[in-house]
This record gives structure tokens, sequence and C-alpha cells, in this order.
């Protein structure tokens, strides 16, 4: 905890940004703990709230893990082949943005299969994800998990927007872990999810546990 660290010597080699920034950084509990030991931590904490509040708003980074196969993550192999792999040694190629769904009301005119009700009920939950290698976002195409410069039409910001729903499926959660789902805007009933060669693609719901499993995903915070 940096608190454990000499007062002195952090103050001297810390710039007052990066303090503030490491301190916005712990948890409410951790940085409660600091203001105790150390003055000039405490006198720093308006500043320290106010980063803590635009750290919220930023868009957060994540590697997505499979529940089915828990070691590995969405990985983009190229910008056509989005799979599941172990393989995160280029770490990038394994990280993602979750930001708010691209569509635009009026999008629904272009899409194959809108749901009215589900969107009305469902719209706060609208996600897009961005890939933190190249700025490009995720967005199906004949059916498959693709890397595609952002286009401003509506086929596109529909083809990169998801409804995300947290446990969904009724034995998610029961182990502890929290998964999510993806299901397409515009393709009704179709969630992101992976066949035996891990290759991730939006496909048709067939209520079966083996097509749950591979449609709920774990979110790993990323920092830095």
């Amino acid at each position: 905890m940096i608190c454990s660290l000499s007062a002195d010597s952090t103050h001297v080699e810390m710039s007052e940004d990066l303090e503030i920034r490491t301190l916005a950084y712990l948890s409410k509990c951790d940085y409660l703990t600091c203001k105790l030991v150390c003055k000039r931590w405490d006198s720093l904490r308006h500043k320290v709230g106010v980063m803590r509040k635009q750290i919220s708003n930023w868009p957060k980074t994540y590697r997505i893990t499979s529940k089915k196969n828990p070691s590995m993550s969405w990985t983009t192999i190229n910008n056509n082949t989005i799979r599941l792999s172990d393989q995160c040694g280029v770490i990038n190629t394994a990280r993602f943005e979750l930001v708010p769904g691209l569509y635009k009301e009026g999008d629904e005119t272009s899409a194959n299969s809108f749901n009215q009700q589900r969107y009305k009920s469902s719209k706060k939950t609208l996600v897009s994800f961005r890939n933190v290698a190249d700025g490009r976002y995720l967005r199906h195409c004949y059916s498959n998990l693709r890397n595609h410069p952002k286009e401003n039409s509506s086929l596109y910001r529909l083809d990169a927007t998801f409804y995300m729903t947290k446990n969904e499926f009724p034995f998610c959660g029961t182990d502890g872990e929290d998964y999510y789902t993806f299901h397409s805007i515009n393709y009704f009933g179709y969630y992101i999810s992976h066949d035996e060669s891990f290759v991730l693609a939006i496909r048709k719901h067939d209520s079966s546990d083996d097509y749950k499993n591979a449609a709920s995903f774990g979110l790993c915070q990323v920092f830095g």
C-alpha cells in the first residue's frame, strides 16, 4: 500500500499530479488509512476526489474471459477473426474498452430483426467494444465478430451494438462469479458466443446449457 512508504521519500520522488493520480486509484478504505498516516495526503483530499470522479467516467478496459473455458479471453487474431485464446502475450490484442452503444435512434430501419419491446426495456444496457490496440470497434458481419474501423452508417452502428446483461442464465453467479451476455441489437435472439473452434460470432439462442455456457463471459478489468 502506498502509505507504507516513507512519506518524505515519496514526496520528493513523486510530483503532486502523480500523487493525486496514484491516490485516486486506491480503494476508499486504503485512501482513508493513508489520510490518517500522512497530513500531506490528507491535504490533497479535494483534488483526489475530483480525480476519482474523472476516473469513474472514463471507459473501462477489460479482458473478456469465457465461462466455458476460463483461461481463455477474447483476442484479435486479425481484423476478420476474434476468437478465444490463452496466448495473451501481446496484451493489447486481448483488451477492449466497454463503451456506450454506438446505436442511434432511427438506425433500426436498417435492422434485420429489431425488437422494440426489448429496446424500450433495456436501452440503458447497450454497449459497444472498442479495441485498445487500434481504436477499431468489434462488430458482427456475416455472423462472425470482426475488428473494423468505425463507419458513419446505421448498419455499422447496429452491428457494433449489444445488450449487456448480468447473470442472464440461471446457473450464472452460482459459483460466486458474475457472467455477462451480449445480445445483438439488430438480430433478435442472437448472442455473441463461441463454437468448438473458439471463433466468436453471433449465434441463435438454442436453449441448451452448452450454448448458455458458450455465450456467458467474465469481465476482468485491466489497469494501465
